[in-house]
């Protein structure tokens, strides 16, 4: 799990049972942990990011390539895609 500049978090105060805090003590122990990163490494799992054209783009790219490029003009047109998402995404 990538760490989260501190300009780019925000503090969230709430309540929890008390045997719930336990087990989560419990966890983070085991993960060798803050019971602070335990937390958001559950909720990063419950709640992914979601996914983007460009990080499906990608995945295709890293696809294509380790299967020897496929056929002719599948790696230029993957990129053309990128290309074009990039543009969307700065409109």
């Amino acid at each position: 799990m990538t760490k989260t500049p501190v300009a780019e978090q925000v503090q969230v105060n709430f309540r929890m049972p008390a045997e719930l805090r336990d087990r989560i003590k419990l966890a983070a122990e085991r993960n060798s942990r803050s019971m602070n990163a335990e937390i958001v490494s559950v909720l990063e799992e419950a709640f992914p990011k979601p996914k983007t054209g460009r990080d499906f783009i990608e995945k295709l790219k890293e696809v294509v390539e380790r299967n020897g490029g496929g056929e002719s003009g599948h790696l230029e047109e993957i990129e053309r895609l990128i290309r074009e998402q990039e543009a969307l995404e700065r409109d």
